[in-house]
């Protein structure tokens, strides 16, 4: 009987047999290039220069990303979501979201009745409250909120 000592390093193939063909590397998934910060100022604009005395692709900027959203006019989802929680029954997350007419339909459900409907709408910005907070509504034109 022969002892096997699982710490031992396997045998070699026996002499005249084929070597074992090394495994290829998985390629990666291709990056987007990112451009390296230079030492001269670039013609193209957009490219800002930092305290290190280097200048910076205008992709690399300082809240490049949230320069975007307000350029695109996105709505925040915490914002709309608080206000349909705290003043849901008038209906401000919706006038928030550009949606005036649900939010005049709410506010007027809540006024006209003095306030005998005000906890049926209450439900209702309860229910779009959680709604904002999945991503179930979209704002006026239809883009999602951040």
């Amino acid at each position: 009987m022969t002892d096997v000592n699982p710490f031992t390093v396997p045998p070699s193939a026996p002499p005249g047999a084929p070597a074992p063909t090394p495994v290829a590397p998985v390629p990666a998934a291709p990056q987007p290039m990112r451009r390296p910060p230079v030492s001269y100022q670039p013609s193209e604009p957009g490219w800002w220069l930092a305290t290190d005395g280097l200048w910076y692709p205008p992709e690399l900027a300082p809240g490049a990303g949230l320069q975007t959203a307000i350029a695109t006019g996105a709505r925040s989802k915490v914002v709309a979501g608080l206000l349909a929680l705290f003043l849901g029954t008038l209906g401000v997350h919706r006038f928030y979201l550009g949606q005036s007419r649900i939010g005049v339909t709410m506010l007027l459900i809540s006024v006209l009745s003095f306030g005998l409907l005000a906890p049926a709408v209450a439900i209702w910005a309860l229910v779009e409250c959680v709604l904002i907070f999945t991503g179930g509504i979209r704002d006026a034109q239809g883009r999602p909120l951040v």
